[in-house]
């Protein structure tokens, strides 16, 4: 190899940016200076750079860099299996910033070039001690029954088949499965991808078969230890058909790898996929479908079906898609736009709407899909002229008692829509329901907004309201609520207070929140009183029975604040008449010194 070939190539701190991200480049930079064992090795294309990394464990860290940027990374740590961590952000940006710092190595056959059979030998032996699992493949390279790829096929096996004999042999207590040496299989069929396709597509299908053997009995606090392994290996069988780099009967072989595959998720979640459906013959691609489709009908999981649904979906020519297949593919894939854009459509044959379809939509978003916001498909609706289709889904969606607990854009539209069509009795309907079930001053806005005689509503709201079971407490507190905040007269506001004094306030006034969110009410009552000179005594009367509530709950803050209420007494009655209900009721409570000392610094004794 000339000095040209081993000098090491340029790194920018762009392309770290551009493979691991700033977040993992961010994190990383605390173990940049404390990696070791760097190494740089060259290979045909490109150099492999190689490191450990330190932190709950000791993660090793490779990239394979070509024509200065990077083409693949892994690290055995539980996130770095497509190279996406911050152990292998911290690799890259030491090589970036110190490519000297890595010893550089000979090529795997130059260095063992010199060596003499009796060398190799003692060599062979050494390791086979050290890692005595590699018996067996000496054995089968002894025998000439392994070609080049096959170390890693047979090394995917013996993984397996220790683990199945001892369980847990590869765990770590901290991190769970140790799948190092399947990350390095992977490493290798990515290599032999380009030159030697059949070789990566052996490994590719020997780790998707053991990997589907050995799911289903394996579990691990860490979730599933082998996705994106399988992910890999089914990415690999795809793209090399679908890059029509296999022969047959090879080729045959992998379709039919990908046909038995268990796991459909991992298939139908491939961005391999569709390019693999586009080299299959007309036979082989229907076989696909029919595979993908049983998958779909028999799947009890709704989002696998939403999956294979997506999939079907693209695979099959719109042209060729039957409109029961298609009408059943989407209801499946979740899609609202979708499947409203389907069934609004109009009757190719007549060129009007089709009303069996615009029923079933009806039943979609009632019964199937209940939830699903409308807000987003309001244009879609209207451009098909089917506004009166939107309304009859509305009409029976926000006619569920949980329909207002808040007012929607789905309320604004049918309010709207009933108006806009004169239909004045049912938009009031509508409010009416929100403002009963709400007590809040949007929904008593529109209500007075579309009724023909308010005052007569409002009257028996107001009586429906106070009729109700259970007003007492939070239900009281909201209708006083929306008094104050509402278009109602003061006195109005004053005559419910007069008749409810006090019920909800000592109801509430001990469970925290909710009992300073009721005193503050009554509070912004009493100031408002407090404006009209005829209501002034009435404001009196409440500040006071603001003060009793806070003594009555105990504690130097609660007597600061009810010293603060009876301070503005003088103001509304006269120092005199003040006075003596202030000292009435500092006589009440002469036993609370600490209620004691803060009137006398509110200087109200």
């Amino acid at each position: 190899m000339t000095d040209d070939a081993q000098k090491l190539p340029l790194l920018s701190a762009a392309v770290v940016l551009l493979w691991s991200g700033a977040n993992e480049v961010k994190k990383g930079r605390s173990y940049v200076r404390h990696l070791d064992q760097l190494t740089a090795e060259p290979l045909d294309v490109g150099w492999q750079l190689g490191g450990h990394a330190y932190g709950t464990d000791d993660y090793r860290t490779s990239a394979t860099l070509e024509k200065n940027r990077v083409a693949r990374a892994r690290c055995s740590c539980p996130v770095g299996g497509r190279g996406g961590c911050k152990h292998v952000a911290a690799l890259l940006t030491r090589f970036s910033e110190s490519p000297g710092d890595f010893q550089r190595l000979s090529p795997l056959s130059e260095m063992l070039a010199p060596l003499s059979a009796e060398a190799l030998r003692g060599l062979v032996e050494q390791l086979l001690v050290a890692a005595p699992d590699l018996r067996v493949l000496a054995e089968r390279l002894a025998s000439g029954r392994a070609p080049q790829g096959s170390q890693s096929v047979s090394i995917t096996s013996l993984f397996f088949q220790l683990e199945r004999r001892q369980p847990q042999n590869h765990w770590d207590d901290d991190e769970g499965l140790d799948t190092t040496a399947l990350d390095g299989v992977m490493d290798e069929a990515d290599v032999l991808w380009e030159t030697q396709p059949e070789q990566a597509l052996a490994i590719y299908l020997e780790m998707l078969e053991q990997i589907e053997q050995a799911t289903t009995g394996w579990a691990e606090a860490y979730g599933d230890p082998f996705e994106e392994l399988f992910q890999s290996a089914v990415d690999g069988v795809l793209s090399l058909v679908g890059e029509a780099r296999l022969a047959e009967p090879v080729r045959s072989q992998a379709v039919a790898a990908i046909f038995n595959i268990k796991n459909l998720l991992g298939l139908v979640g491939s961005d391999e996929l569709a390019d693999f459906a586009a080299e299959l013959s007309q036979t082989e691609h229907a076989g696909l479908l029919r595979h993908l489709q049983q998958a779909h009908d028999r799947s009890r999981f709704q989002y696998e079906r939403e999956q294979l649904a997506q999939t079907l979906l693209k695979l099959i020519p719109k042209a060729c898609q039957t409109p029961a297949q298609r009408e059943a593919l989407l209801l499946s894939n979740g899609d609202d736009v979708q499947v409203a854009e389907y069934f609004l459509t109009d009757d190719p044959q007549t060129g009007q709407p089709d009303l069996a379809q615009r029923r079933k939509l009806l039943n979609y978003f009632t019964q199937t899909s209940p939830l699903s916001p409308l807000e987003p498909l309001f244009g879609l609706f209207e451009h098909h002229a089917a506004e009166s289709v939107l309304e009859q889904i509305l009409a029976v969606r926000l006619g569920q008692p949980h329909a207002f607990r808040h007012f929607s854009p789905e309320h604004h539209w049918l309010l709207s829509r009933y108006a806009a069509t004169q239909r004045r009795e049912q938009a009031f309907e509508l409010a009416w329901k929100g403002l009963l079930a709400t007590a809040s001053p949007e929904w008593e806005r529109l209500a007075q907004s579309v009724s023909l005689d308010w005052a007569r509503d409002w009257k028996k709201a107001l009586a429906a309201f106070e009729q109700r079971p259970g007003l007492n407490g939070l239900g009281n507190a909201q209708l006083l609520a929306l008094l104050l905040e509402g278009d109602h007269d003061l006195s109005e506001v004053e005559a419910y207070d007069r008749r409810h004094q006090g019920r909800y306030a000592s109801a509430y006034i001990i469970s925290g929140m909710l009992g300073r969110s009721v005193v503050s009410m009554r509070e912004q009552l009493a100031q408002q009183l407090g404006e009209v000179p005829d209501h002034h005594a009435r404001a009196a009367d409440i500040y006071l029975d603001l003060a009793a509530q806070l003594t009555s709950q105990r504690g130097r803050e609660q007597y600061r604040a009810a010293a603060q209420h009876l301070r503005r007494l003088a103001a509304l009655i006269g120092k005199e008449a003040a006075r003596e209900k202030i000292a009435a009721f500092a006589g009440a409570n002469k036993n609370l010194r600490a209620l004691q000392e803060e009137l006398h610094k509110a200087r109200l004794l």
